[in-house]
């Protein structure tokens, strides 16, 4: 073979991969030094890694690091922490994809709990074993209110989220892998909700009776509307002649304030038929309301 062809040889292989060997004061070491692409401004990018026993190994390591870059599956290295990423994350996808209330919720879990434990970490650094702990924490303690910790539904919600976050990293080529895929969450007790007799909702009812919110348990018993569709009811809402109202809104209370959005599905928005009686109910509280804004020197 001809010196050019030798030196274009070399040179080939220099910009696919390279091994080489250090002396240093613990004996020889192997590293590999492999060519990872091109930045911006069209210079050449490196990625090296030493610290190898022996020249099998860094040939082993570099192969896998060609394998990743032929299959586009490689992910360059980040110094982002977790709090930098799920403030983007927050940003560019919880504020176009998830309901109102929902990222309200996710707002809240990240910044009270998840990002004062594990904020800190390199995001690529995170590992099963950091969330893993971070859930058992939440299990013991950190609740706000009293002592001992968050329900387990409750820390099933806060995997959720991180769990959401970690995957969109992954598909955003920011991460390599999901480490939350290989955490266990904690199991959760099968609900069981207490059901209101008609004796309770009487007694609730008569209890009311007399203060503002008298209407809002009667539409509650007697409508069917859940709780965040009552709070998103306004007056233009409510159909007198035809004894209907409609749901196309939801209003939920969230640290601070309120939200409001759209029902929980699609099938949620809809005609309710209301009977005389909460009609009735209805025409009474609005004159009361009418009064006291009169009152008030409200127009």
């Amino acid at each position: 073979m001809s010196t050019a062809l030798r030196a274009a040889a070399v040179e080939r292989n220099k910009s696919v991969g390279q091994i080489g060997k250090r002396k240093g004061k613990r004996g020889v070491s192997w590293f590999y030094r492999v060519d990872v692409g091109r930045d911006a401004n069209g210079k050449r990018m490196q990625k090296q890694k030493g610290g190898f026993r022996t020249r099998g190994e860094a040939d082993r390591a570099m192969r896998d690091l060609k394998r990743d870059l032929d299959n586009g599956t490689y992910v360059p290295p980040s110094m982002m922490t977790l709090a930098q990423y799920l403030e983007e994350w927050k940003e560019d996808y919880v504020a176009h994809n998830v309901r109102p209330s929902t990222g309200a919720e996710y707002r809240r879990i990240i910044d009270r709990y998840i990002v004062p434990q594990l904020g800190n970490y390199r995001i690529q650094d995170l590992r099963a074993r950091h969330i893993q702990r971070y859930l058992s924490l939440m299990l013991k303690s950190d609740r706000i209110r009293g002592t001992g910790g968050l329900s387990a539904s409750t820390v099933r919600s806060h995997f959720r989220v991180l769990s959401e976050a970690l995957k969109y990293a992954k598909d955003m080529d920011i991460i390599k892998s999901k480490p939350a895929g290989r955490v266990k969450p904690p199991k959760v007790e099968a609900f069981e909700p207490v059901i209101v007799t008609a004796e309770i909702a009487r007694k609730i009812l008569d209890e009311a009776e007399g203060t503002p919110w008298h209407t809002a348990f009667y539409m509650a018993f007697y409508s069917g509307v859940r709780r965040s569709e009552l709070c998103g009811l306004r007056w233009h809402d409510i159909d007198f002649e035809e004894c209907c109202l409609t749901i196309d809104r939801a209003r939920v209370a969230v640290k601070g304030g309120s939200v409001e959005g759209k029902p929980k599905s699609k099938s949620s928005s809809r005609l309710v038929s209301l009977s005389r009686d909460v009609l009735w109910v209805l025409s009474r509280h609005l004159e009361n309301q009418m009064e006291m804004f009169e009152a008030l020197g409200i127009p």
